[in-house]
């Protein structure tokens, strides 16, 4: 019977073997790119990316096509920001090499820095394909899914990949998150606390159940994981705005507006310091000087719902500047609709206080207006299922 044909990979492997089997100084060829790639993929993973990619192109100036190197040019090509040469990158390895589960997995990771959301799943569903116990592929896979709101299907990617590894961090962490955004709130919570049970020491765990624990309403568990977190790692201040709010809820807005304050003095010029310490100067009943620090917010990022959404909510008349500022934010189409709606809704109501009816009428119906084509751009009518999944 004659030789089955052969396609251009598997020629080219077989004259690669032929090469090796009859020729010595080929053979030294091989072992030394082995040995350089070796070199440049230690020197990738310490994080010398200089070095590496220097490492990455003396291979491929002697063999263009070398799928492992294109592959590891493109995955530095990704750290560094440079998406479309990733994506040439890697696809010119999975040309040679279609075989490699990880260059699927970073090519990936690259096409969903681009919002190209159906070829990165297609892409990680290539990679489970070819090595269904590949962790790093369920976990970002499910990563991608929560993105889009596909909770269950994220859920069970992360389920497979703790189940294949359960001593493998970020697909816990990512599993306790997706869970939090399915409003899966309890098994979130008991999935954080096993996360600190394999690290006591894991300062974020504490944040996130913190919050977490505020949002089912157990503010004394909150306030407790605060103080680990801050403990393990003090000053940090995505923390210290955690513990203020809770702080606030509990009704100890004189402590809350200590840290609030040092998260700002850590870091000048944040927001959410910058909110917090605004809402619990209004808790103090400190109204003007917890407005000015809204309209810094307001001087930060015009567009930010937190410059407004709080102003004059004791009952005051909104001042002029501030009535044209809500009225141009709602009327802006370029900002996302949540800011609009809510700066809608906050005109309205502060009109509404004042006595003019007509101004907060119109606002509060082009608030609800927009709150409606939010609704239907989910694909989600009241009292319907979601129209697509």
């Amino acid at each position: 019977p004659s030789a089955p044909l052969m396609g251009p990979v598997e020629e080219f492997r077989a004259q690669l073997a032929q090469l090796f089997e009859e020729n010595e100084g080929f053979r030294n060829q091989v072992t030394e790119l082995s040995e350089s790639l070796s070199t440049a993929v230690t020197t990738h993973k310490s994080g010398d990316l200089v070095q590496a990619e220097a490492g990455y192109r003396r291979i491929l100036s002697k063999l263009p096509n070398h799928p492992q190197a294109l592959h590891m040019l493109g995955a530095i090509a990704l750290q560094h920001g440079n998406v479309q040469l990733a994506i040439d990158l890697i696809r010119r390895a999975i040309k040679v090499h279609p075989g490699h589960p990880e260059a699927w997995v970073n090519l990936g990771s690259a096409l969903r820095a681009i919002n190209e959301n159906d070829e990165a799943i297609g892409a990680f569903q290539r990679a489970i394909a070819l090595k269904p116990d590949m962790v790093l592929a369920h976990t970002e896979l499910s990563r991608l899914l929560m993105y889009l709101s596909r909770y269950e299907a994220a859920i069970s990617h992360c389920e497979a990949a703790v189940a294949i590894n359960p001593r493998f961090m970020p697909a816990r962490v990512q599993l306790a998150i997706t869970l939090r955004y399915a409003g899966r709130l309890k098994d979130a919570a008991r999935h954080w606390k096993e996360i600190m049970a394999l690290a006591p020491n894991r300062a974020e765990s504490y944040y996130v159940l913190g919050t977490q624990f505020r949002e089912m309403g157990d503010l004394a568990e909150a306030l407790r994981c605060h103080n680990r977190a801050l403990a393990l790692k003090p000053d940090i201040p995505e923390f210290l705005c955690a513990k203020g709010s809770t702080l606030v809820y509990l009704n100890q807005a004189d402590e809350a507006l200590e840290c609030f304050r040092r998260a700002e003095t850590v870091l000048p010029g944040m927001k959410d310091a910058l909110t917090g310490i605004g809402w619990a100067l209004r808790s103090l009943g400190q109204f003007d000087e917890a407005d000015n620090y809204f309209r810094k917010i307001r001087a930060l990022d015009p567009a930010d719902p937190r410059s407004y959404k709080h102003l004059s909510s004791e009952g005051k008349a909104l001042q002029a500047d501030d009535e044209l500022h809500l009225a141009a934010v709602l009327d802006r189409r370029d900002i996302n609709n949540d800011a609009r709606i809510t700066a809608g809704f906050g005109l309205g109501g502060s009109l509404d206080k004042a006595g003019r009816d007509d101004g907060a009428v119109s606002r509060v119906a082009a608030a609800n207006a927009l709150g409606r084509e939010v609704v239907l751009e989910a694909g989600v009518v009241a009292g319907s299922k979601p129209l697509a999944l």
